[in-house]
């Protein structure tokens, strides 16, 4: 039989013991991640106050602390950012260290029986590529997205507090978004999967075939050899296609949402203006929320798919470590 691939309801014992030792980095983490979120969309904040207290009744007073506020929070975010990547940099390192070390005892202590059905490919795969996809993913990809989140809950958060109406007419974009959202990530998970054990494939025939050349010559297989290397190439492509395709309903979708969004917004804002349920202080607030909203939702969507094909190789490596649960973990 094949090694087995855990799905990701299973993953987060793996997750756990694999984050455990570094608590207090991650605590750490998420402090730099909150204040950075925040200072970066508190800007609508203060252009509003800007607008409404300082320009409209002709003060400088309030643009210039406003102007001043934006200059210290844009230092404030750099150094946050800064040690936010420096403290990512930590604890994603110490884990693929450590996951490292836990495959390769676990293969040394794999027996006969289960390596019975298991082909070269697939495991040489899981102890290259797909920790290699969870380097990228650990490295880039986790920190863009936890830093992502921050700044859309913070911005949600400032848009409520700018006006709840323009609010709620700026949300019911973002909430078809997320219900599209939920949707690819559901049909592009196993596709995902299927391209990773494709690519183990491609692999395994690939290094058998270098390994055992002189055989295939031999033997005179080379052609069909070959035709069945391309049959499984032609798999891993057509996975590949399905992703695309996938990807290329969504992102148009979401630029639309955005600017519907936007212009809903402004639409609106503009007919409270006029009618004195809303200064354009207000107004102006909202529409830039309403952008830093859909800043980290593009930010998200980006690094979706890389999310999904790390948590379908995780699941490759995290079946590989289940088969000798009961060994002894590493000192490292």
């Amino acid at each position: 039989m094949s090694l087995p691939v855990l799905q990701r309801a299973e993953l987060r014992g793996h997750l756990g013991a694999l984050l455990r030792p570094h608590r207090r980095t991650l605590l750490l983490l998420s402090v730099a991640v909150l204040f950075s979120a925040a200072a970066l969309v508190a800007s609508p904040l203060l252009i509003r106050h800007a607008i409404d207290d300082g320009v409209r009744r002709g003060q400088s007073r309030p643009v210039d602390m406003a102007a001043g506020a934006l200059a210290v929070l844009a230092v404030v975010g750099g150094l946050l950012s800064w040690w936010r990547v420096r403290l990512s940099g930590v604890v994603a390192e110490g884990v693929l260290a450590k996951l490292r070390t836990q495959s390769a005892q676990r293969v040394l202590h794999l027996s006969v029986g289960d390596l019975r059905g298991t082909t070269r490919g697939d495991l040489v795969t899981r102890l290259t590529s797909d920790i290699e996809v969870l380097s990228d993913a650990l490295r880039q990809g986790v920190p863009r997205v936890v830093q992502a989140v921050s700044l859309l809950a913070v911005s949600v958060t400032v848009l409520l507090v700018v006006s709840l109406p323009l609010a709620a007419v700026g949300l019911i974009g973002l909430l078809a978004v997320w219900i599209r959202a939920r949707r690819l990530v559901r049909r592009i998970t196993p596709v995902y999967a299927s391209y990773r054990t494709r690519l183990s494939d491609a692999l395994g025939m690939m290094s058998e075939t270098v390994s055992g050349v002189r055989i295939v010559q031999g033997a005179g297989r080379m052609r069909d050899r070959a035709e069945d290397y391309r049959a499984i190439n032609d798999d891993v492509q057509g996975s590949l296609l399905g992703m695309m395709r996938l990807r290329n309903r969504f992102y148009p979708q979401l630029i639309l949402f955005q600017a519907g969004s936007t212009l809903a917004v402004v639409v609106t804002g503009t007919l409270l203006a006029r009618s004195g349920r809303a200064t354009v202080g207000t107004v102006t607030a909202a529409v830039l929320a309403v952008v830093a909203v859909y800043k980290p939702v593009e930010e998200l969507a980006d690094w979706l798919d890389e999310l999904s094909g790390a948590a379908a190789a995780l699941g490759r490596v995290a079946g590989l470590l289940d088969l000798t649960a009961a060994l002894p973990e590493s000192s490292s």
